[in-house]
């Protein structure tokens, strides 16, 4: 005989779905406001950092930054209706973010001349950004993925 205390009713479940999606949206925007917020700040008082020669990580965080803000509106515009993206508007963002992530490592690891920013805010800002980029080529991956799949 199976004993009911463990068992979860239907309304039970349905509540505890919607609790977690609320968490989970509400979770994603507050990161994602403290991270404009804090990208602002974080290039205003960077920006002497512009000047210098052969190092290029300041405007790497700036397209970044501002690129990150364009797709979140491009993304709101479309209702969060994944739906309706094309496979071609997902190939070029992907195209992007590849683009984007190369190009900040580059500026990281790679010049010498950004050597001396490794203990700025500049420099956690711009690893985020990379951090950011790779985890949204893999999510664009599996959506392209899953798109072509379903044709």
């Amino acid at each position: 005989m199976k004993s009911d205390y463990n068992r979860i009713s239907e309304p039970e479940t349905n509540i505890l779905k919607i609790s977690f999606l609320i968490i989970s949206v509400l979770s994603v925007l507050g990161s994602y406001f403290a991270y404009l917020i804090l990208g602002i700040i974080n290039l205003l008082e960077n920006h002497n950092f512009s000047n210098k020669e052969n190092c290029n990580l300041w405007y790497y965080g700036l397209v970044s930054y501002l690129l990150i803000t364009f797709e979140f509106i491009m993304l709101l515009s479309y209702k969060l209706d994944l739906k309706q993206v094309s496979v071609q508007v997902l190939l070029i963002n992907l195209f992007t973010k590849i683009g984007l992530s190369i190009w900040g490592s580059f500026e990281m690891f790679s010049s010498n001349q950004c050597e001396n920013l490794t203990d700025t805010n500049l420099w956690v800002f711009s690893i985020l950004n990379v951090s950011i980029q790779f985890t949204f080529i893999i999510i664009l991956i599996c959506l392209i993925l899953v798109k072509k799949l379903k044709k």
